[in-house]
C-alpha cells in the first residue's frame, strides 16, 4: 500500500503532507517531539476469538491530513469520548456505542503536532477501544 502523503524513506526523504485548511503549524511544531511509541490500548483478549465468526475492522480515514486532524476529526473523537464515557449510552448489548475503531493518523504529528497526537492518545484511554 502507497500512501504519498506519509511515504517517508531514504530515497524522498520525506513526501507530501496533506495540510489544507490547517493552522498555526509553526507554533505546534515548536513543541516537544514525540521520540518513543506511545502506548495503544490493549488488544480484545484471544481467549475471546472464536474461529465460527466473522471478524472486521473499522477504519476512519485521512488521518494522513494535518487539517482534518486538527479540525473535523477532533470534533468526531470528542464526541465520541462523550458517548464512550455516559453511562446512560454505553450498553454490554451488541449496540454498544463504543465499538473498536482504529483511527489513520501521519506519522509526521510526531514533529509537527506532537501535542495532538497524545490528545488523540490520551482520548483513547478514555474509551479504551480506539486504536491508532
Amino acid at each position: 500500500l502507497f500512501e504519498a502523503e506519509t511515504d517517508c524513506n531514504s530515497l524522498h526523504n520525506m513526501a507530501q503532507i496533506a495540510s489544507d485548511d490547517c493552522s498555526n503549524l509553526a507554533y505546534f511544531s515548536i513543541m516537544d517531539k514525540i521520540t518513543e511509541p506511545l502506548i495503544q490500548n490493549p488488544y480484545l483478549d484471544s481467549n475471546q476469538y472464536d474461529p465460527s465468526f466473522t471478524y472486521f475492522t473499522i477504519i476512519l480515514g485521512d488521518g494522513d491530513n494535518v487539517g482534518m486532524v486538527q479540525k473535523s476529526r477532533r470534533d468526531w473523537m470528542s464526541e465520541r469520548v462523550s458517548k464512550c464515557t455516559d453511562p446512560t449510552t454505553t450498553t454490554t448489548s451488541d449496540m454498544d456505542p463504543c465499538f473498536p475503531l482504529v483511527w489513520s493518523m501521519s506519522p509526521q504529528l510526531t514533529h509537527l503536532a506532537p501535542e495532538w497526537l497524545q490528545w488523540y492518545f490520551d482520548q483513547s484511554y478514555l474509551t479504551g477501544h480506539d486504536y491508532f
